[in-house]
């Protein structure tokens, strides 16, 4: 079992649990984790640009992580159901953010629909 699939796990347990803050706290390492793997693909794939002490990231390096997180659907679904719980706890602004941030990270071509119907359901 791998690092996210632990942070998965956890945060299932937690939910189960009632323990909601706690459950987000994993699903946000799951995806902080997720998003390290992301920029060391990208940093391999395309890497930076480097002038002088000033170092630039470009476009391709912002589209190869976006690329990498579309790979698969975990980012997408880590991102669903941390809105959710945030919406069961009523941070209704941070559950919009996370839905909307599961349907941007979608593979390209497909709509999570469980996430457009959890942000257009939002108070």
């Amino acid at each position: 079992m791998d690092t996210i699939e632990l942070f998965i796990n956890q945060a299932i347990e937690f939910k189960k649990n009632n323990k909601l803050e706690e459950a987000i706290a994993s699903y946000s390492e799951a995806f902080d984790y997720l998003l390290m793997e992301a920029r060391n693909y990208a940093q391999k794939t395309v890497g930076y640009i480097d002038e002088g002490e000033k170092r630039t990231i470009s476009q391709e390096y912002f589209n190869a992580v976006q690329k990498y997180f579309q790979r698969d659907k975990n980012a997408s679904h880590i991102s669903n159901n941390a809105g959710v719980l945030f919406a069961r706890l009523g941070d209704y602004e941070n559950s919009k953010k996370w839905f909307q941030q599961a349907i941007d990270l979608y593979p390209v071509g497909e709509i999570y629909e469980e996430a457009v119907v959890n942000r257009n359901n939002l108070k």
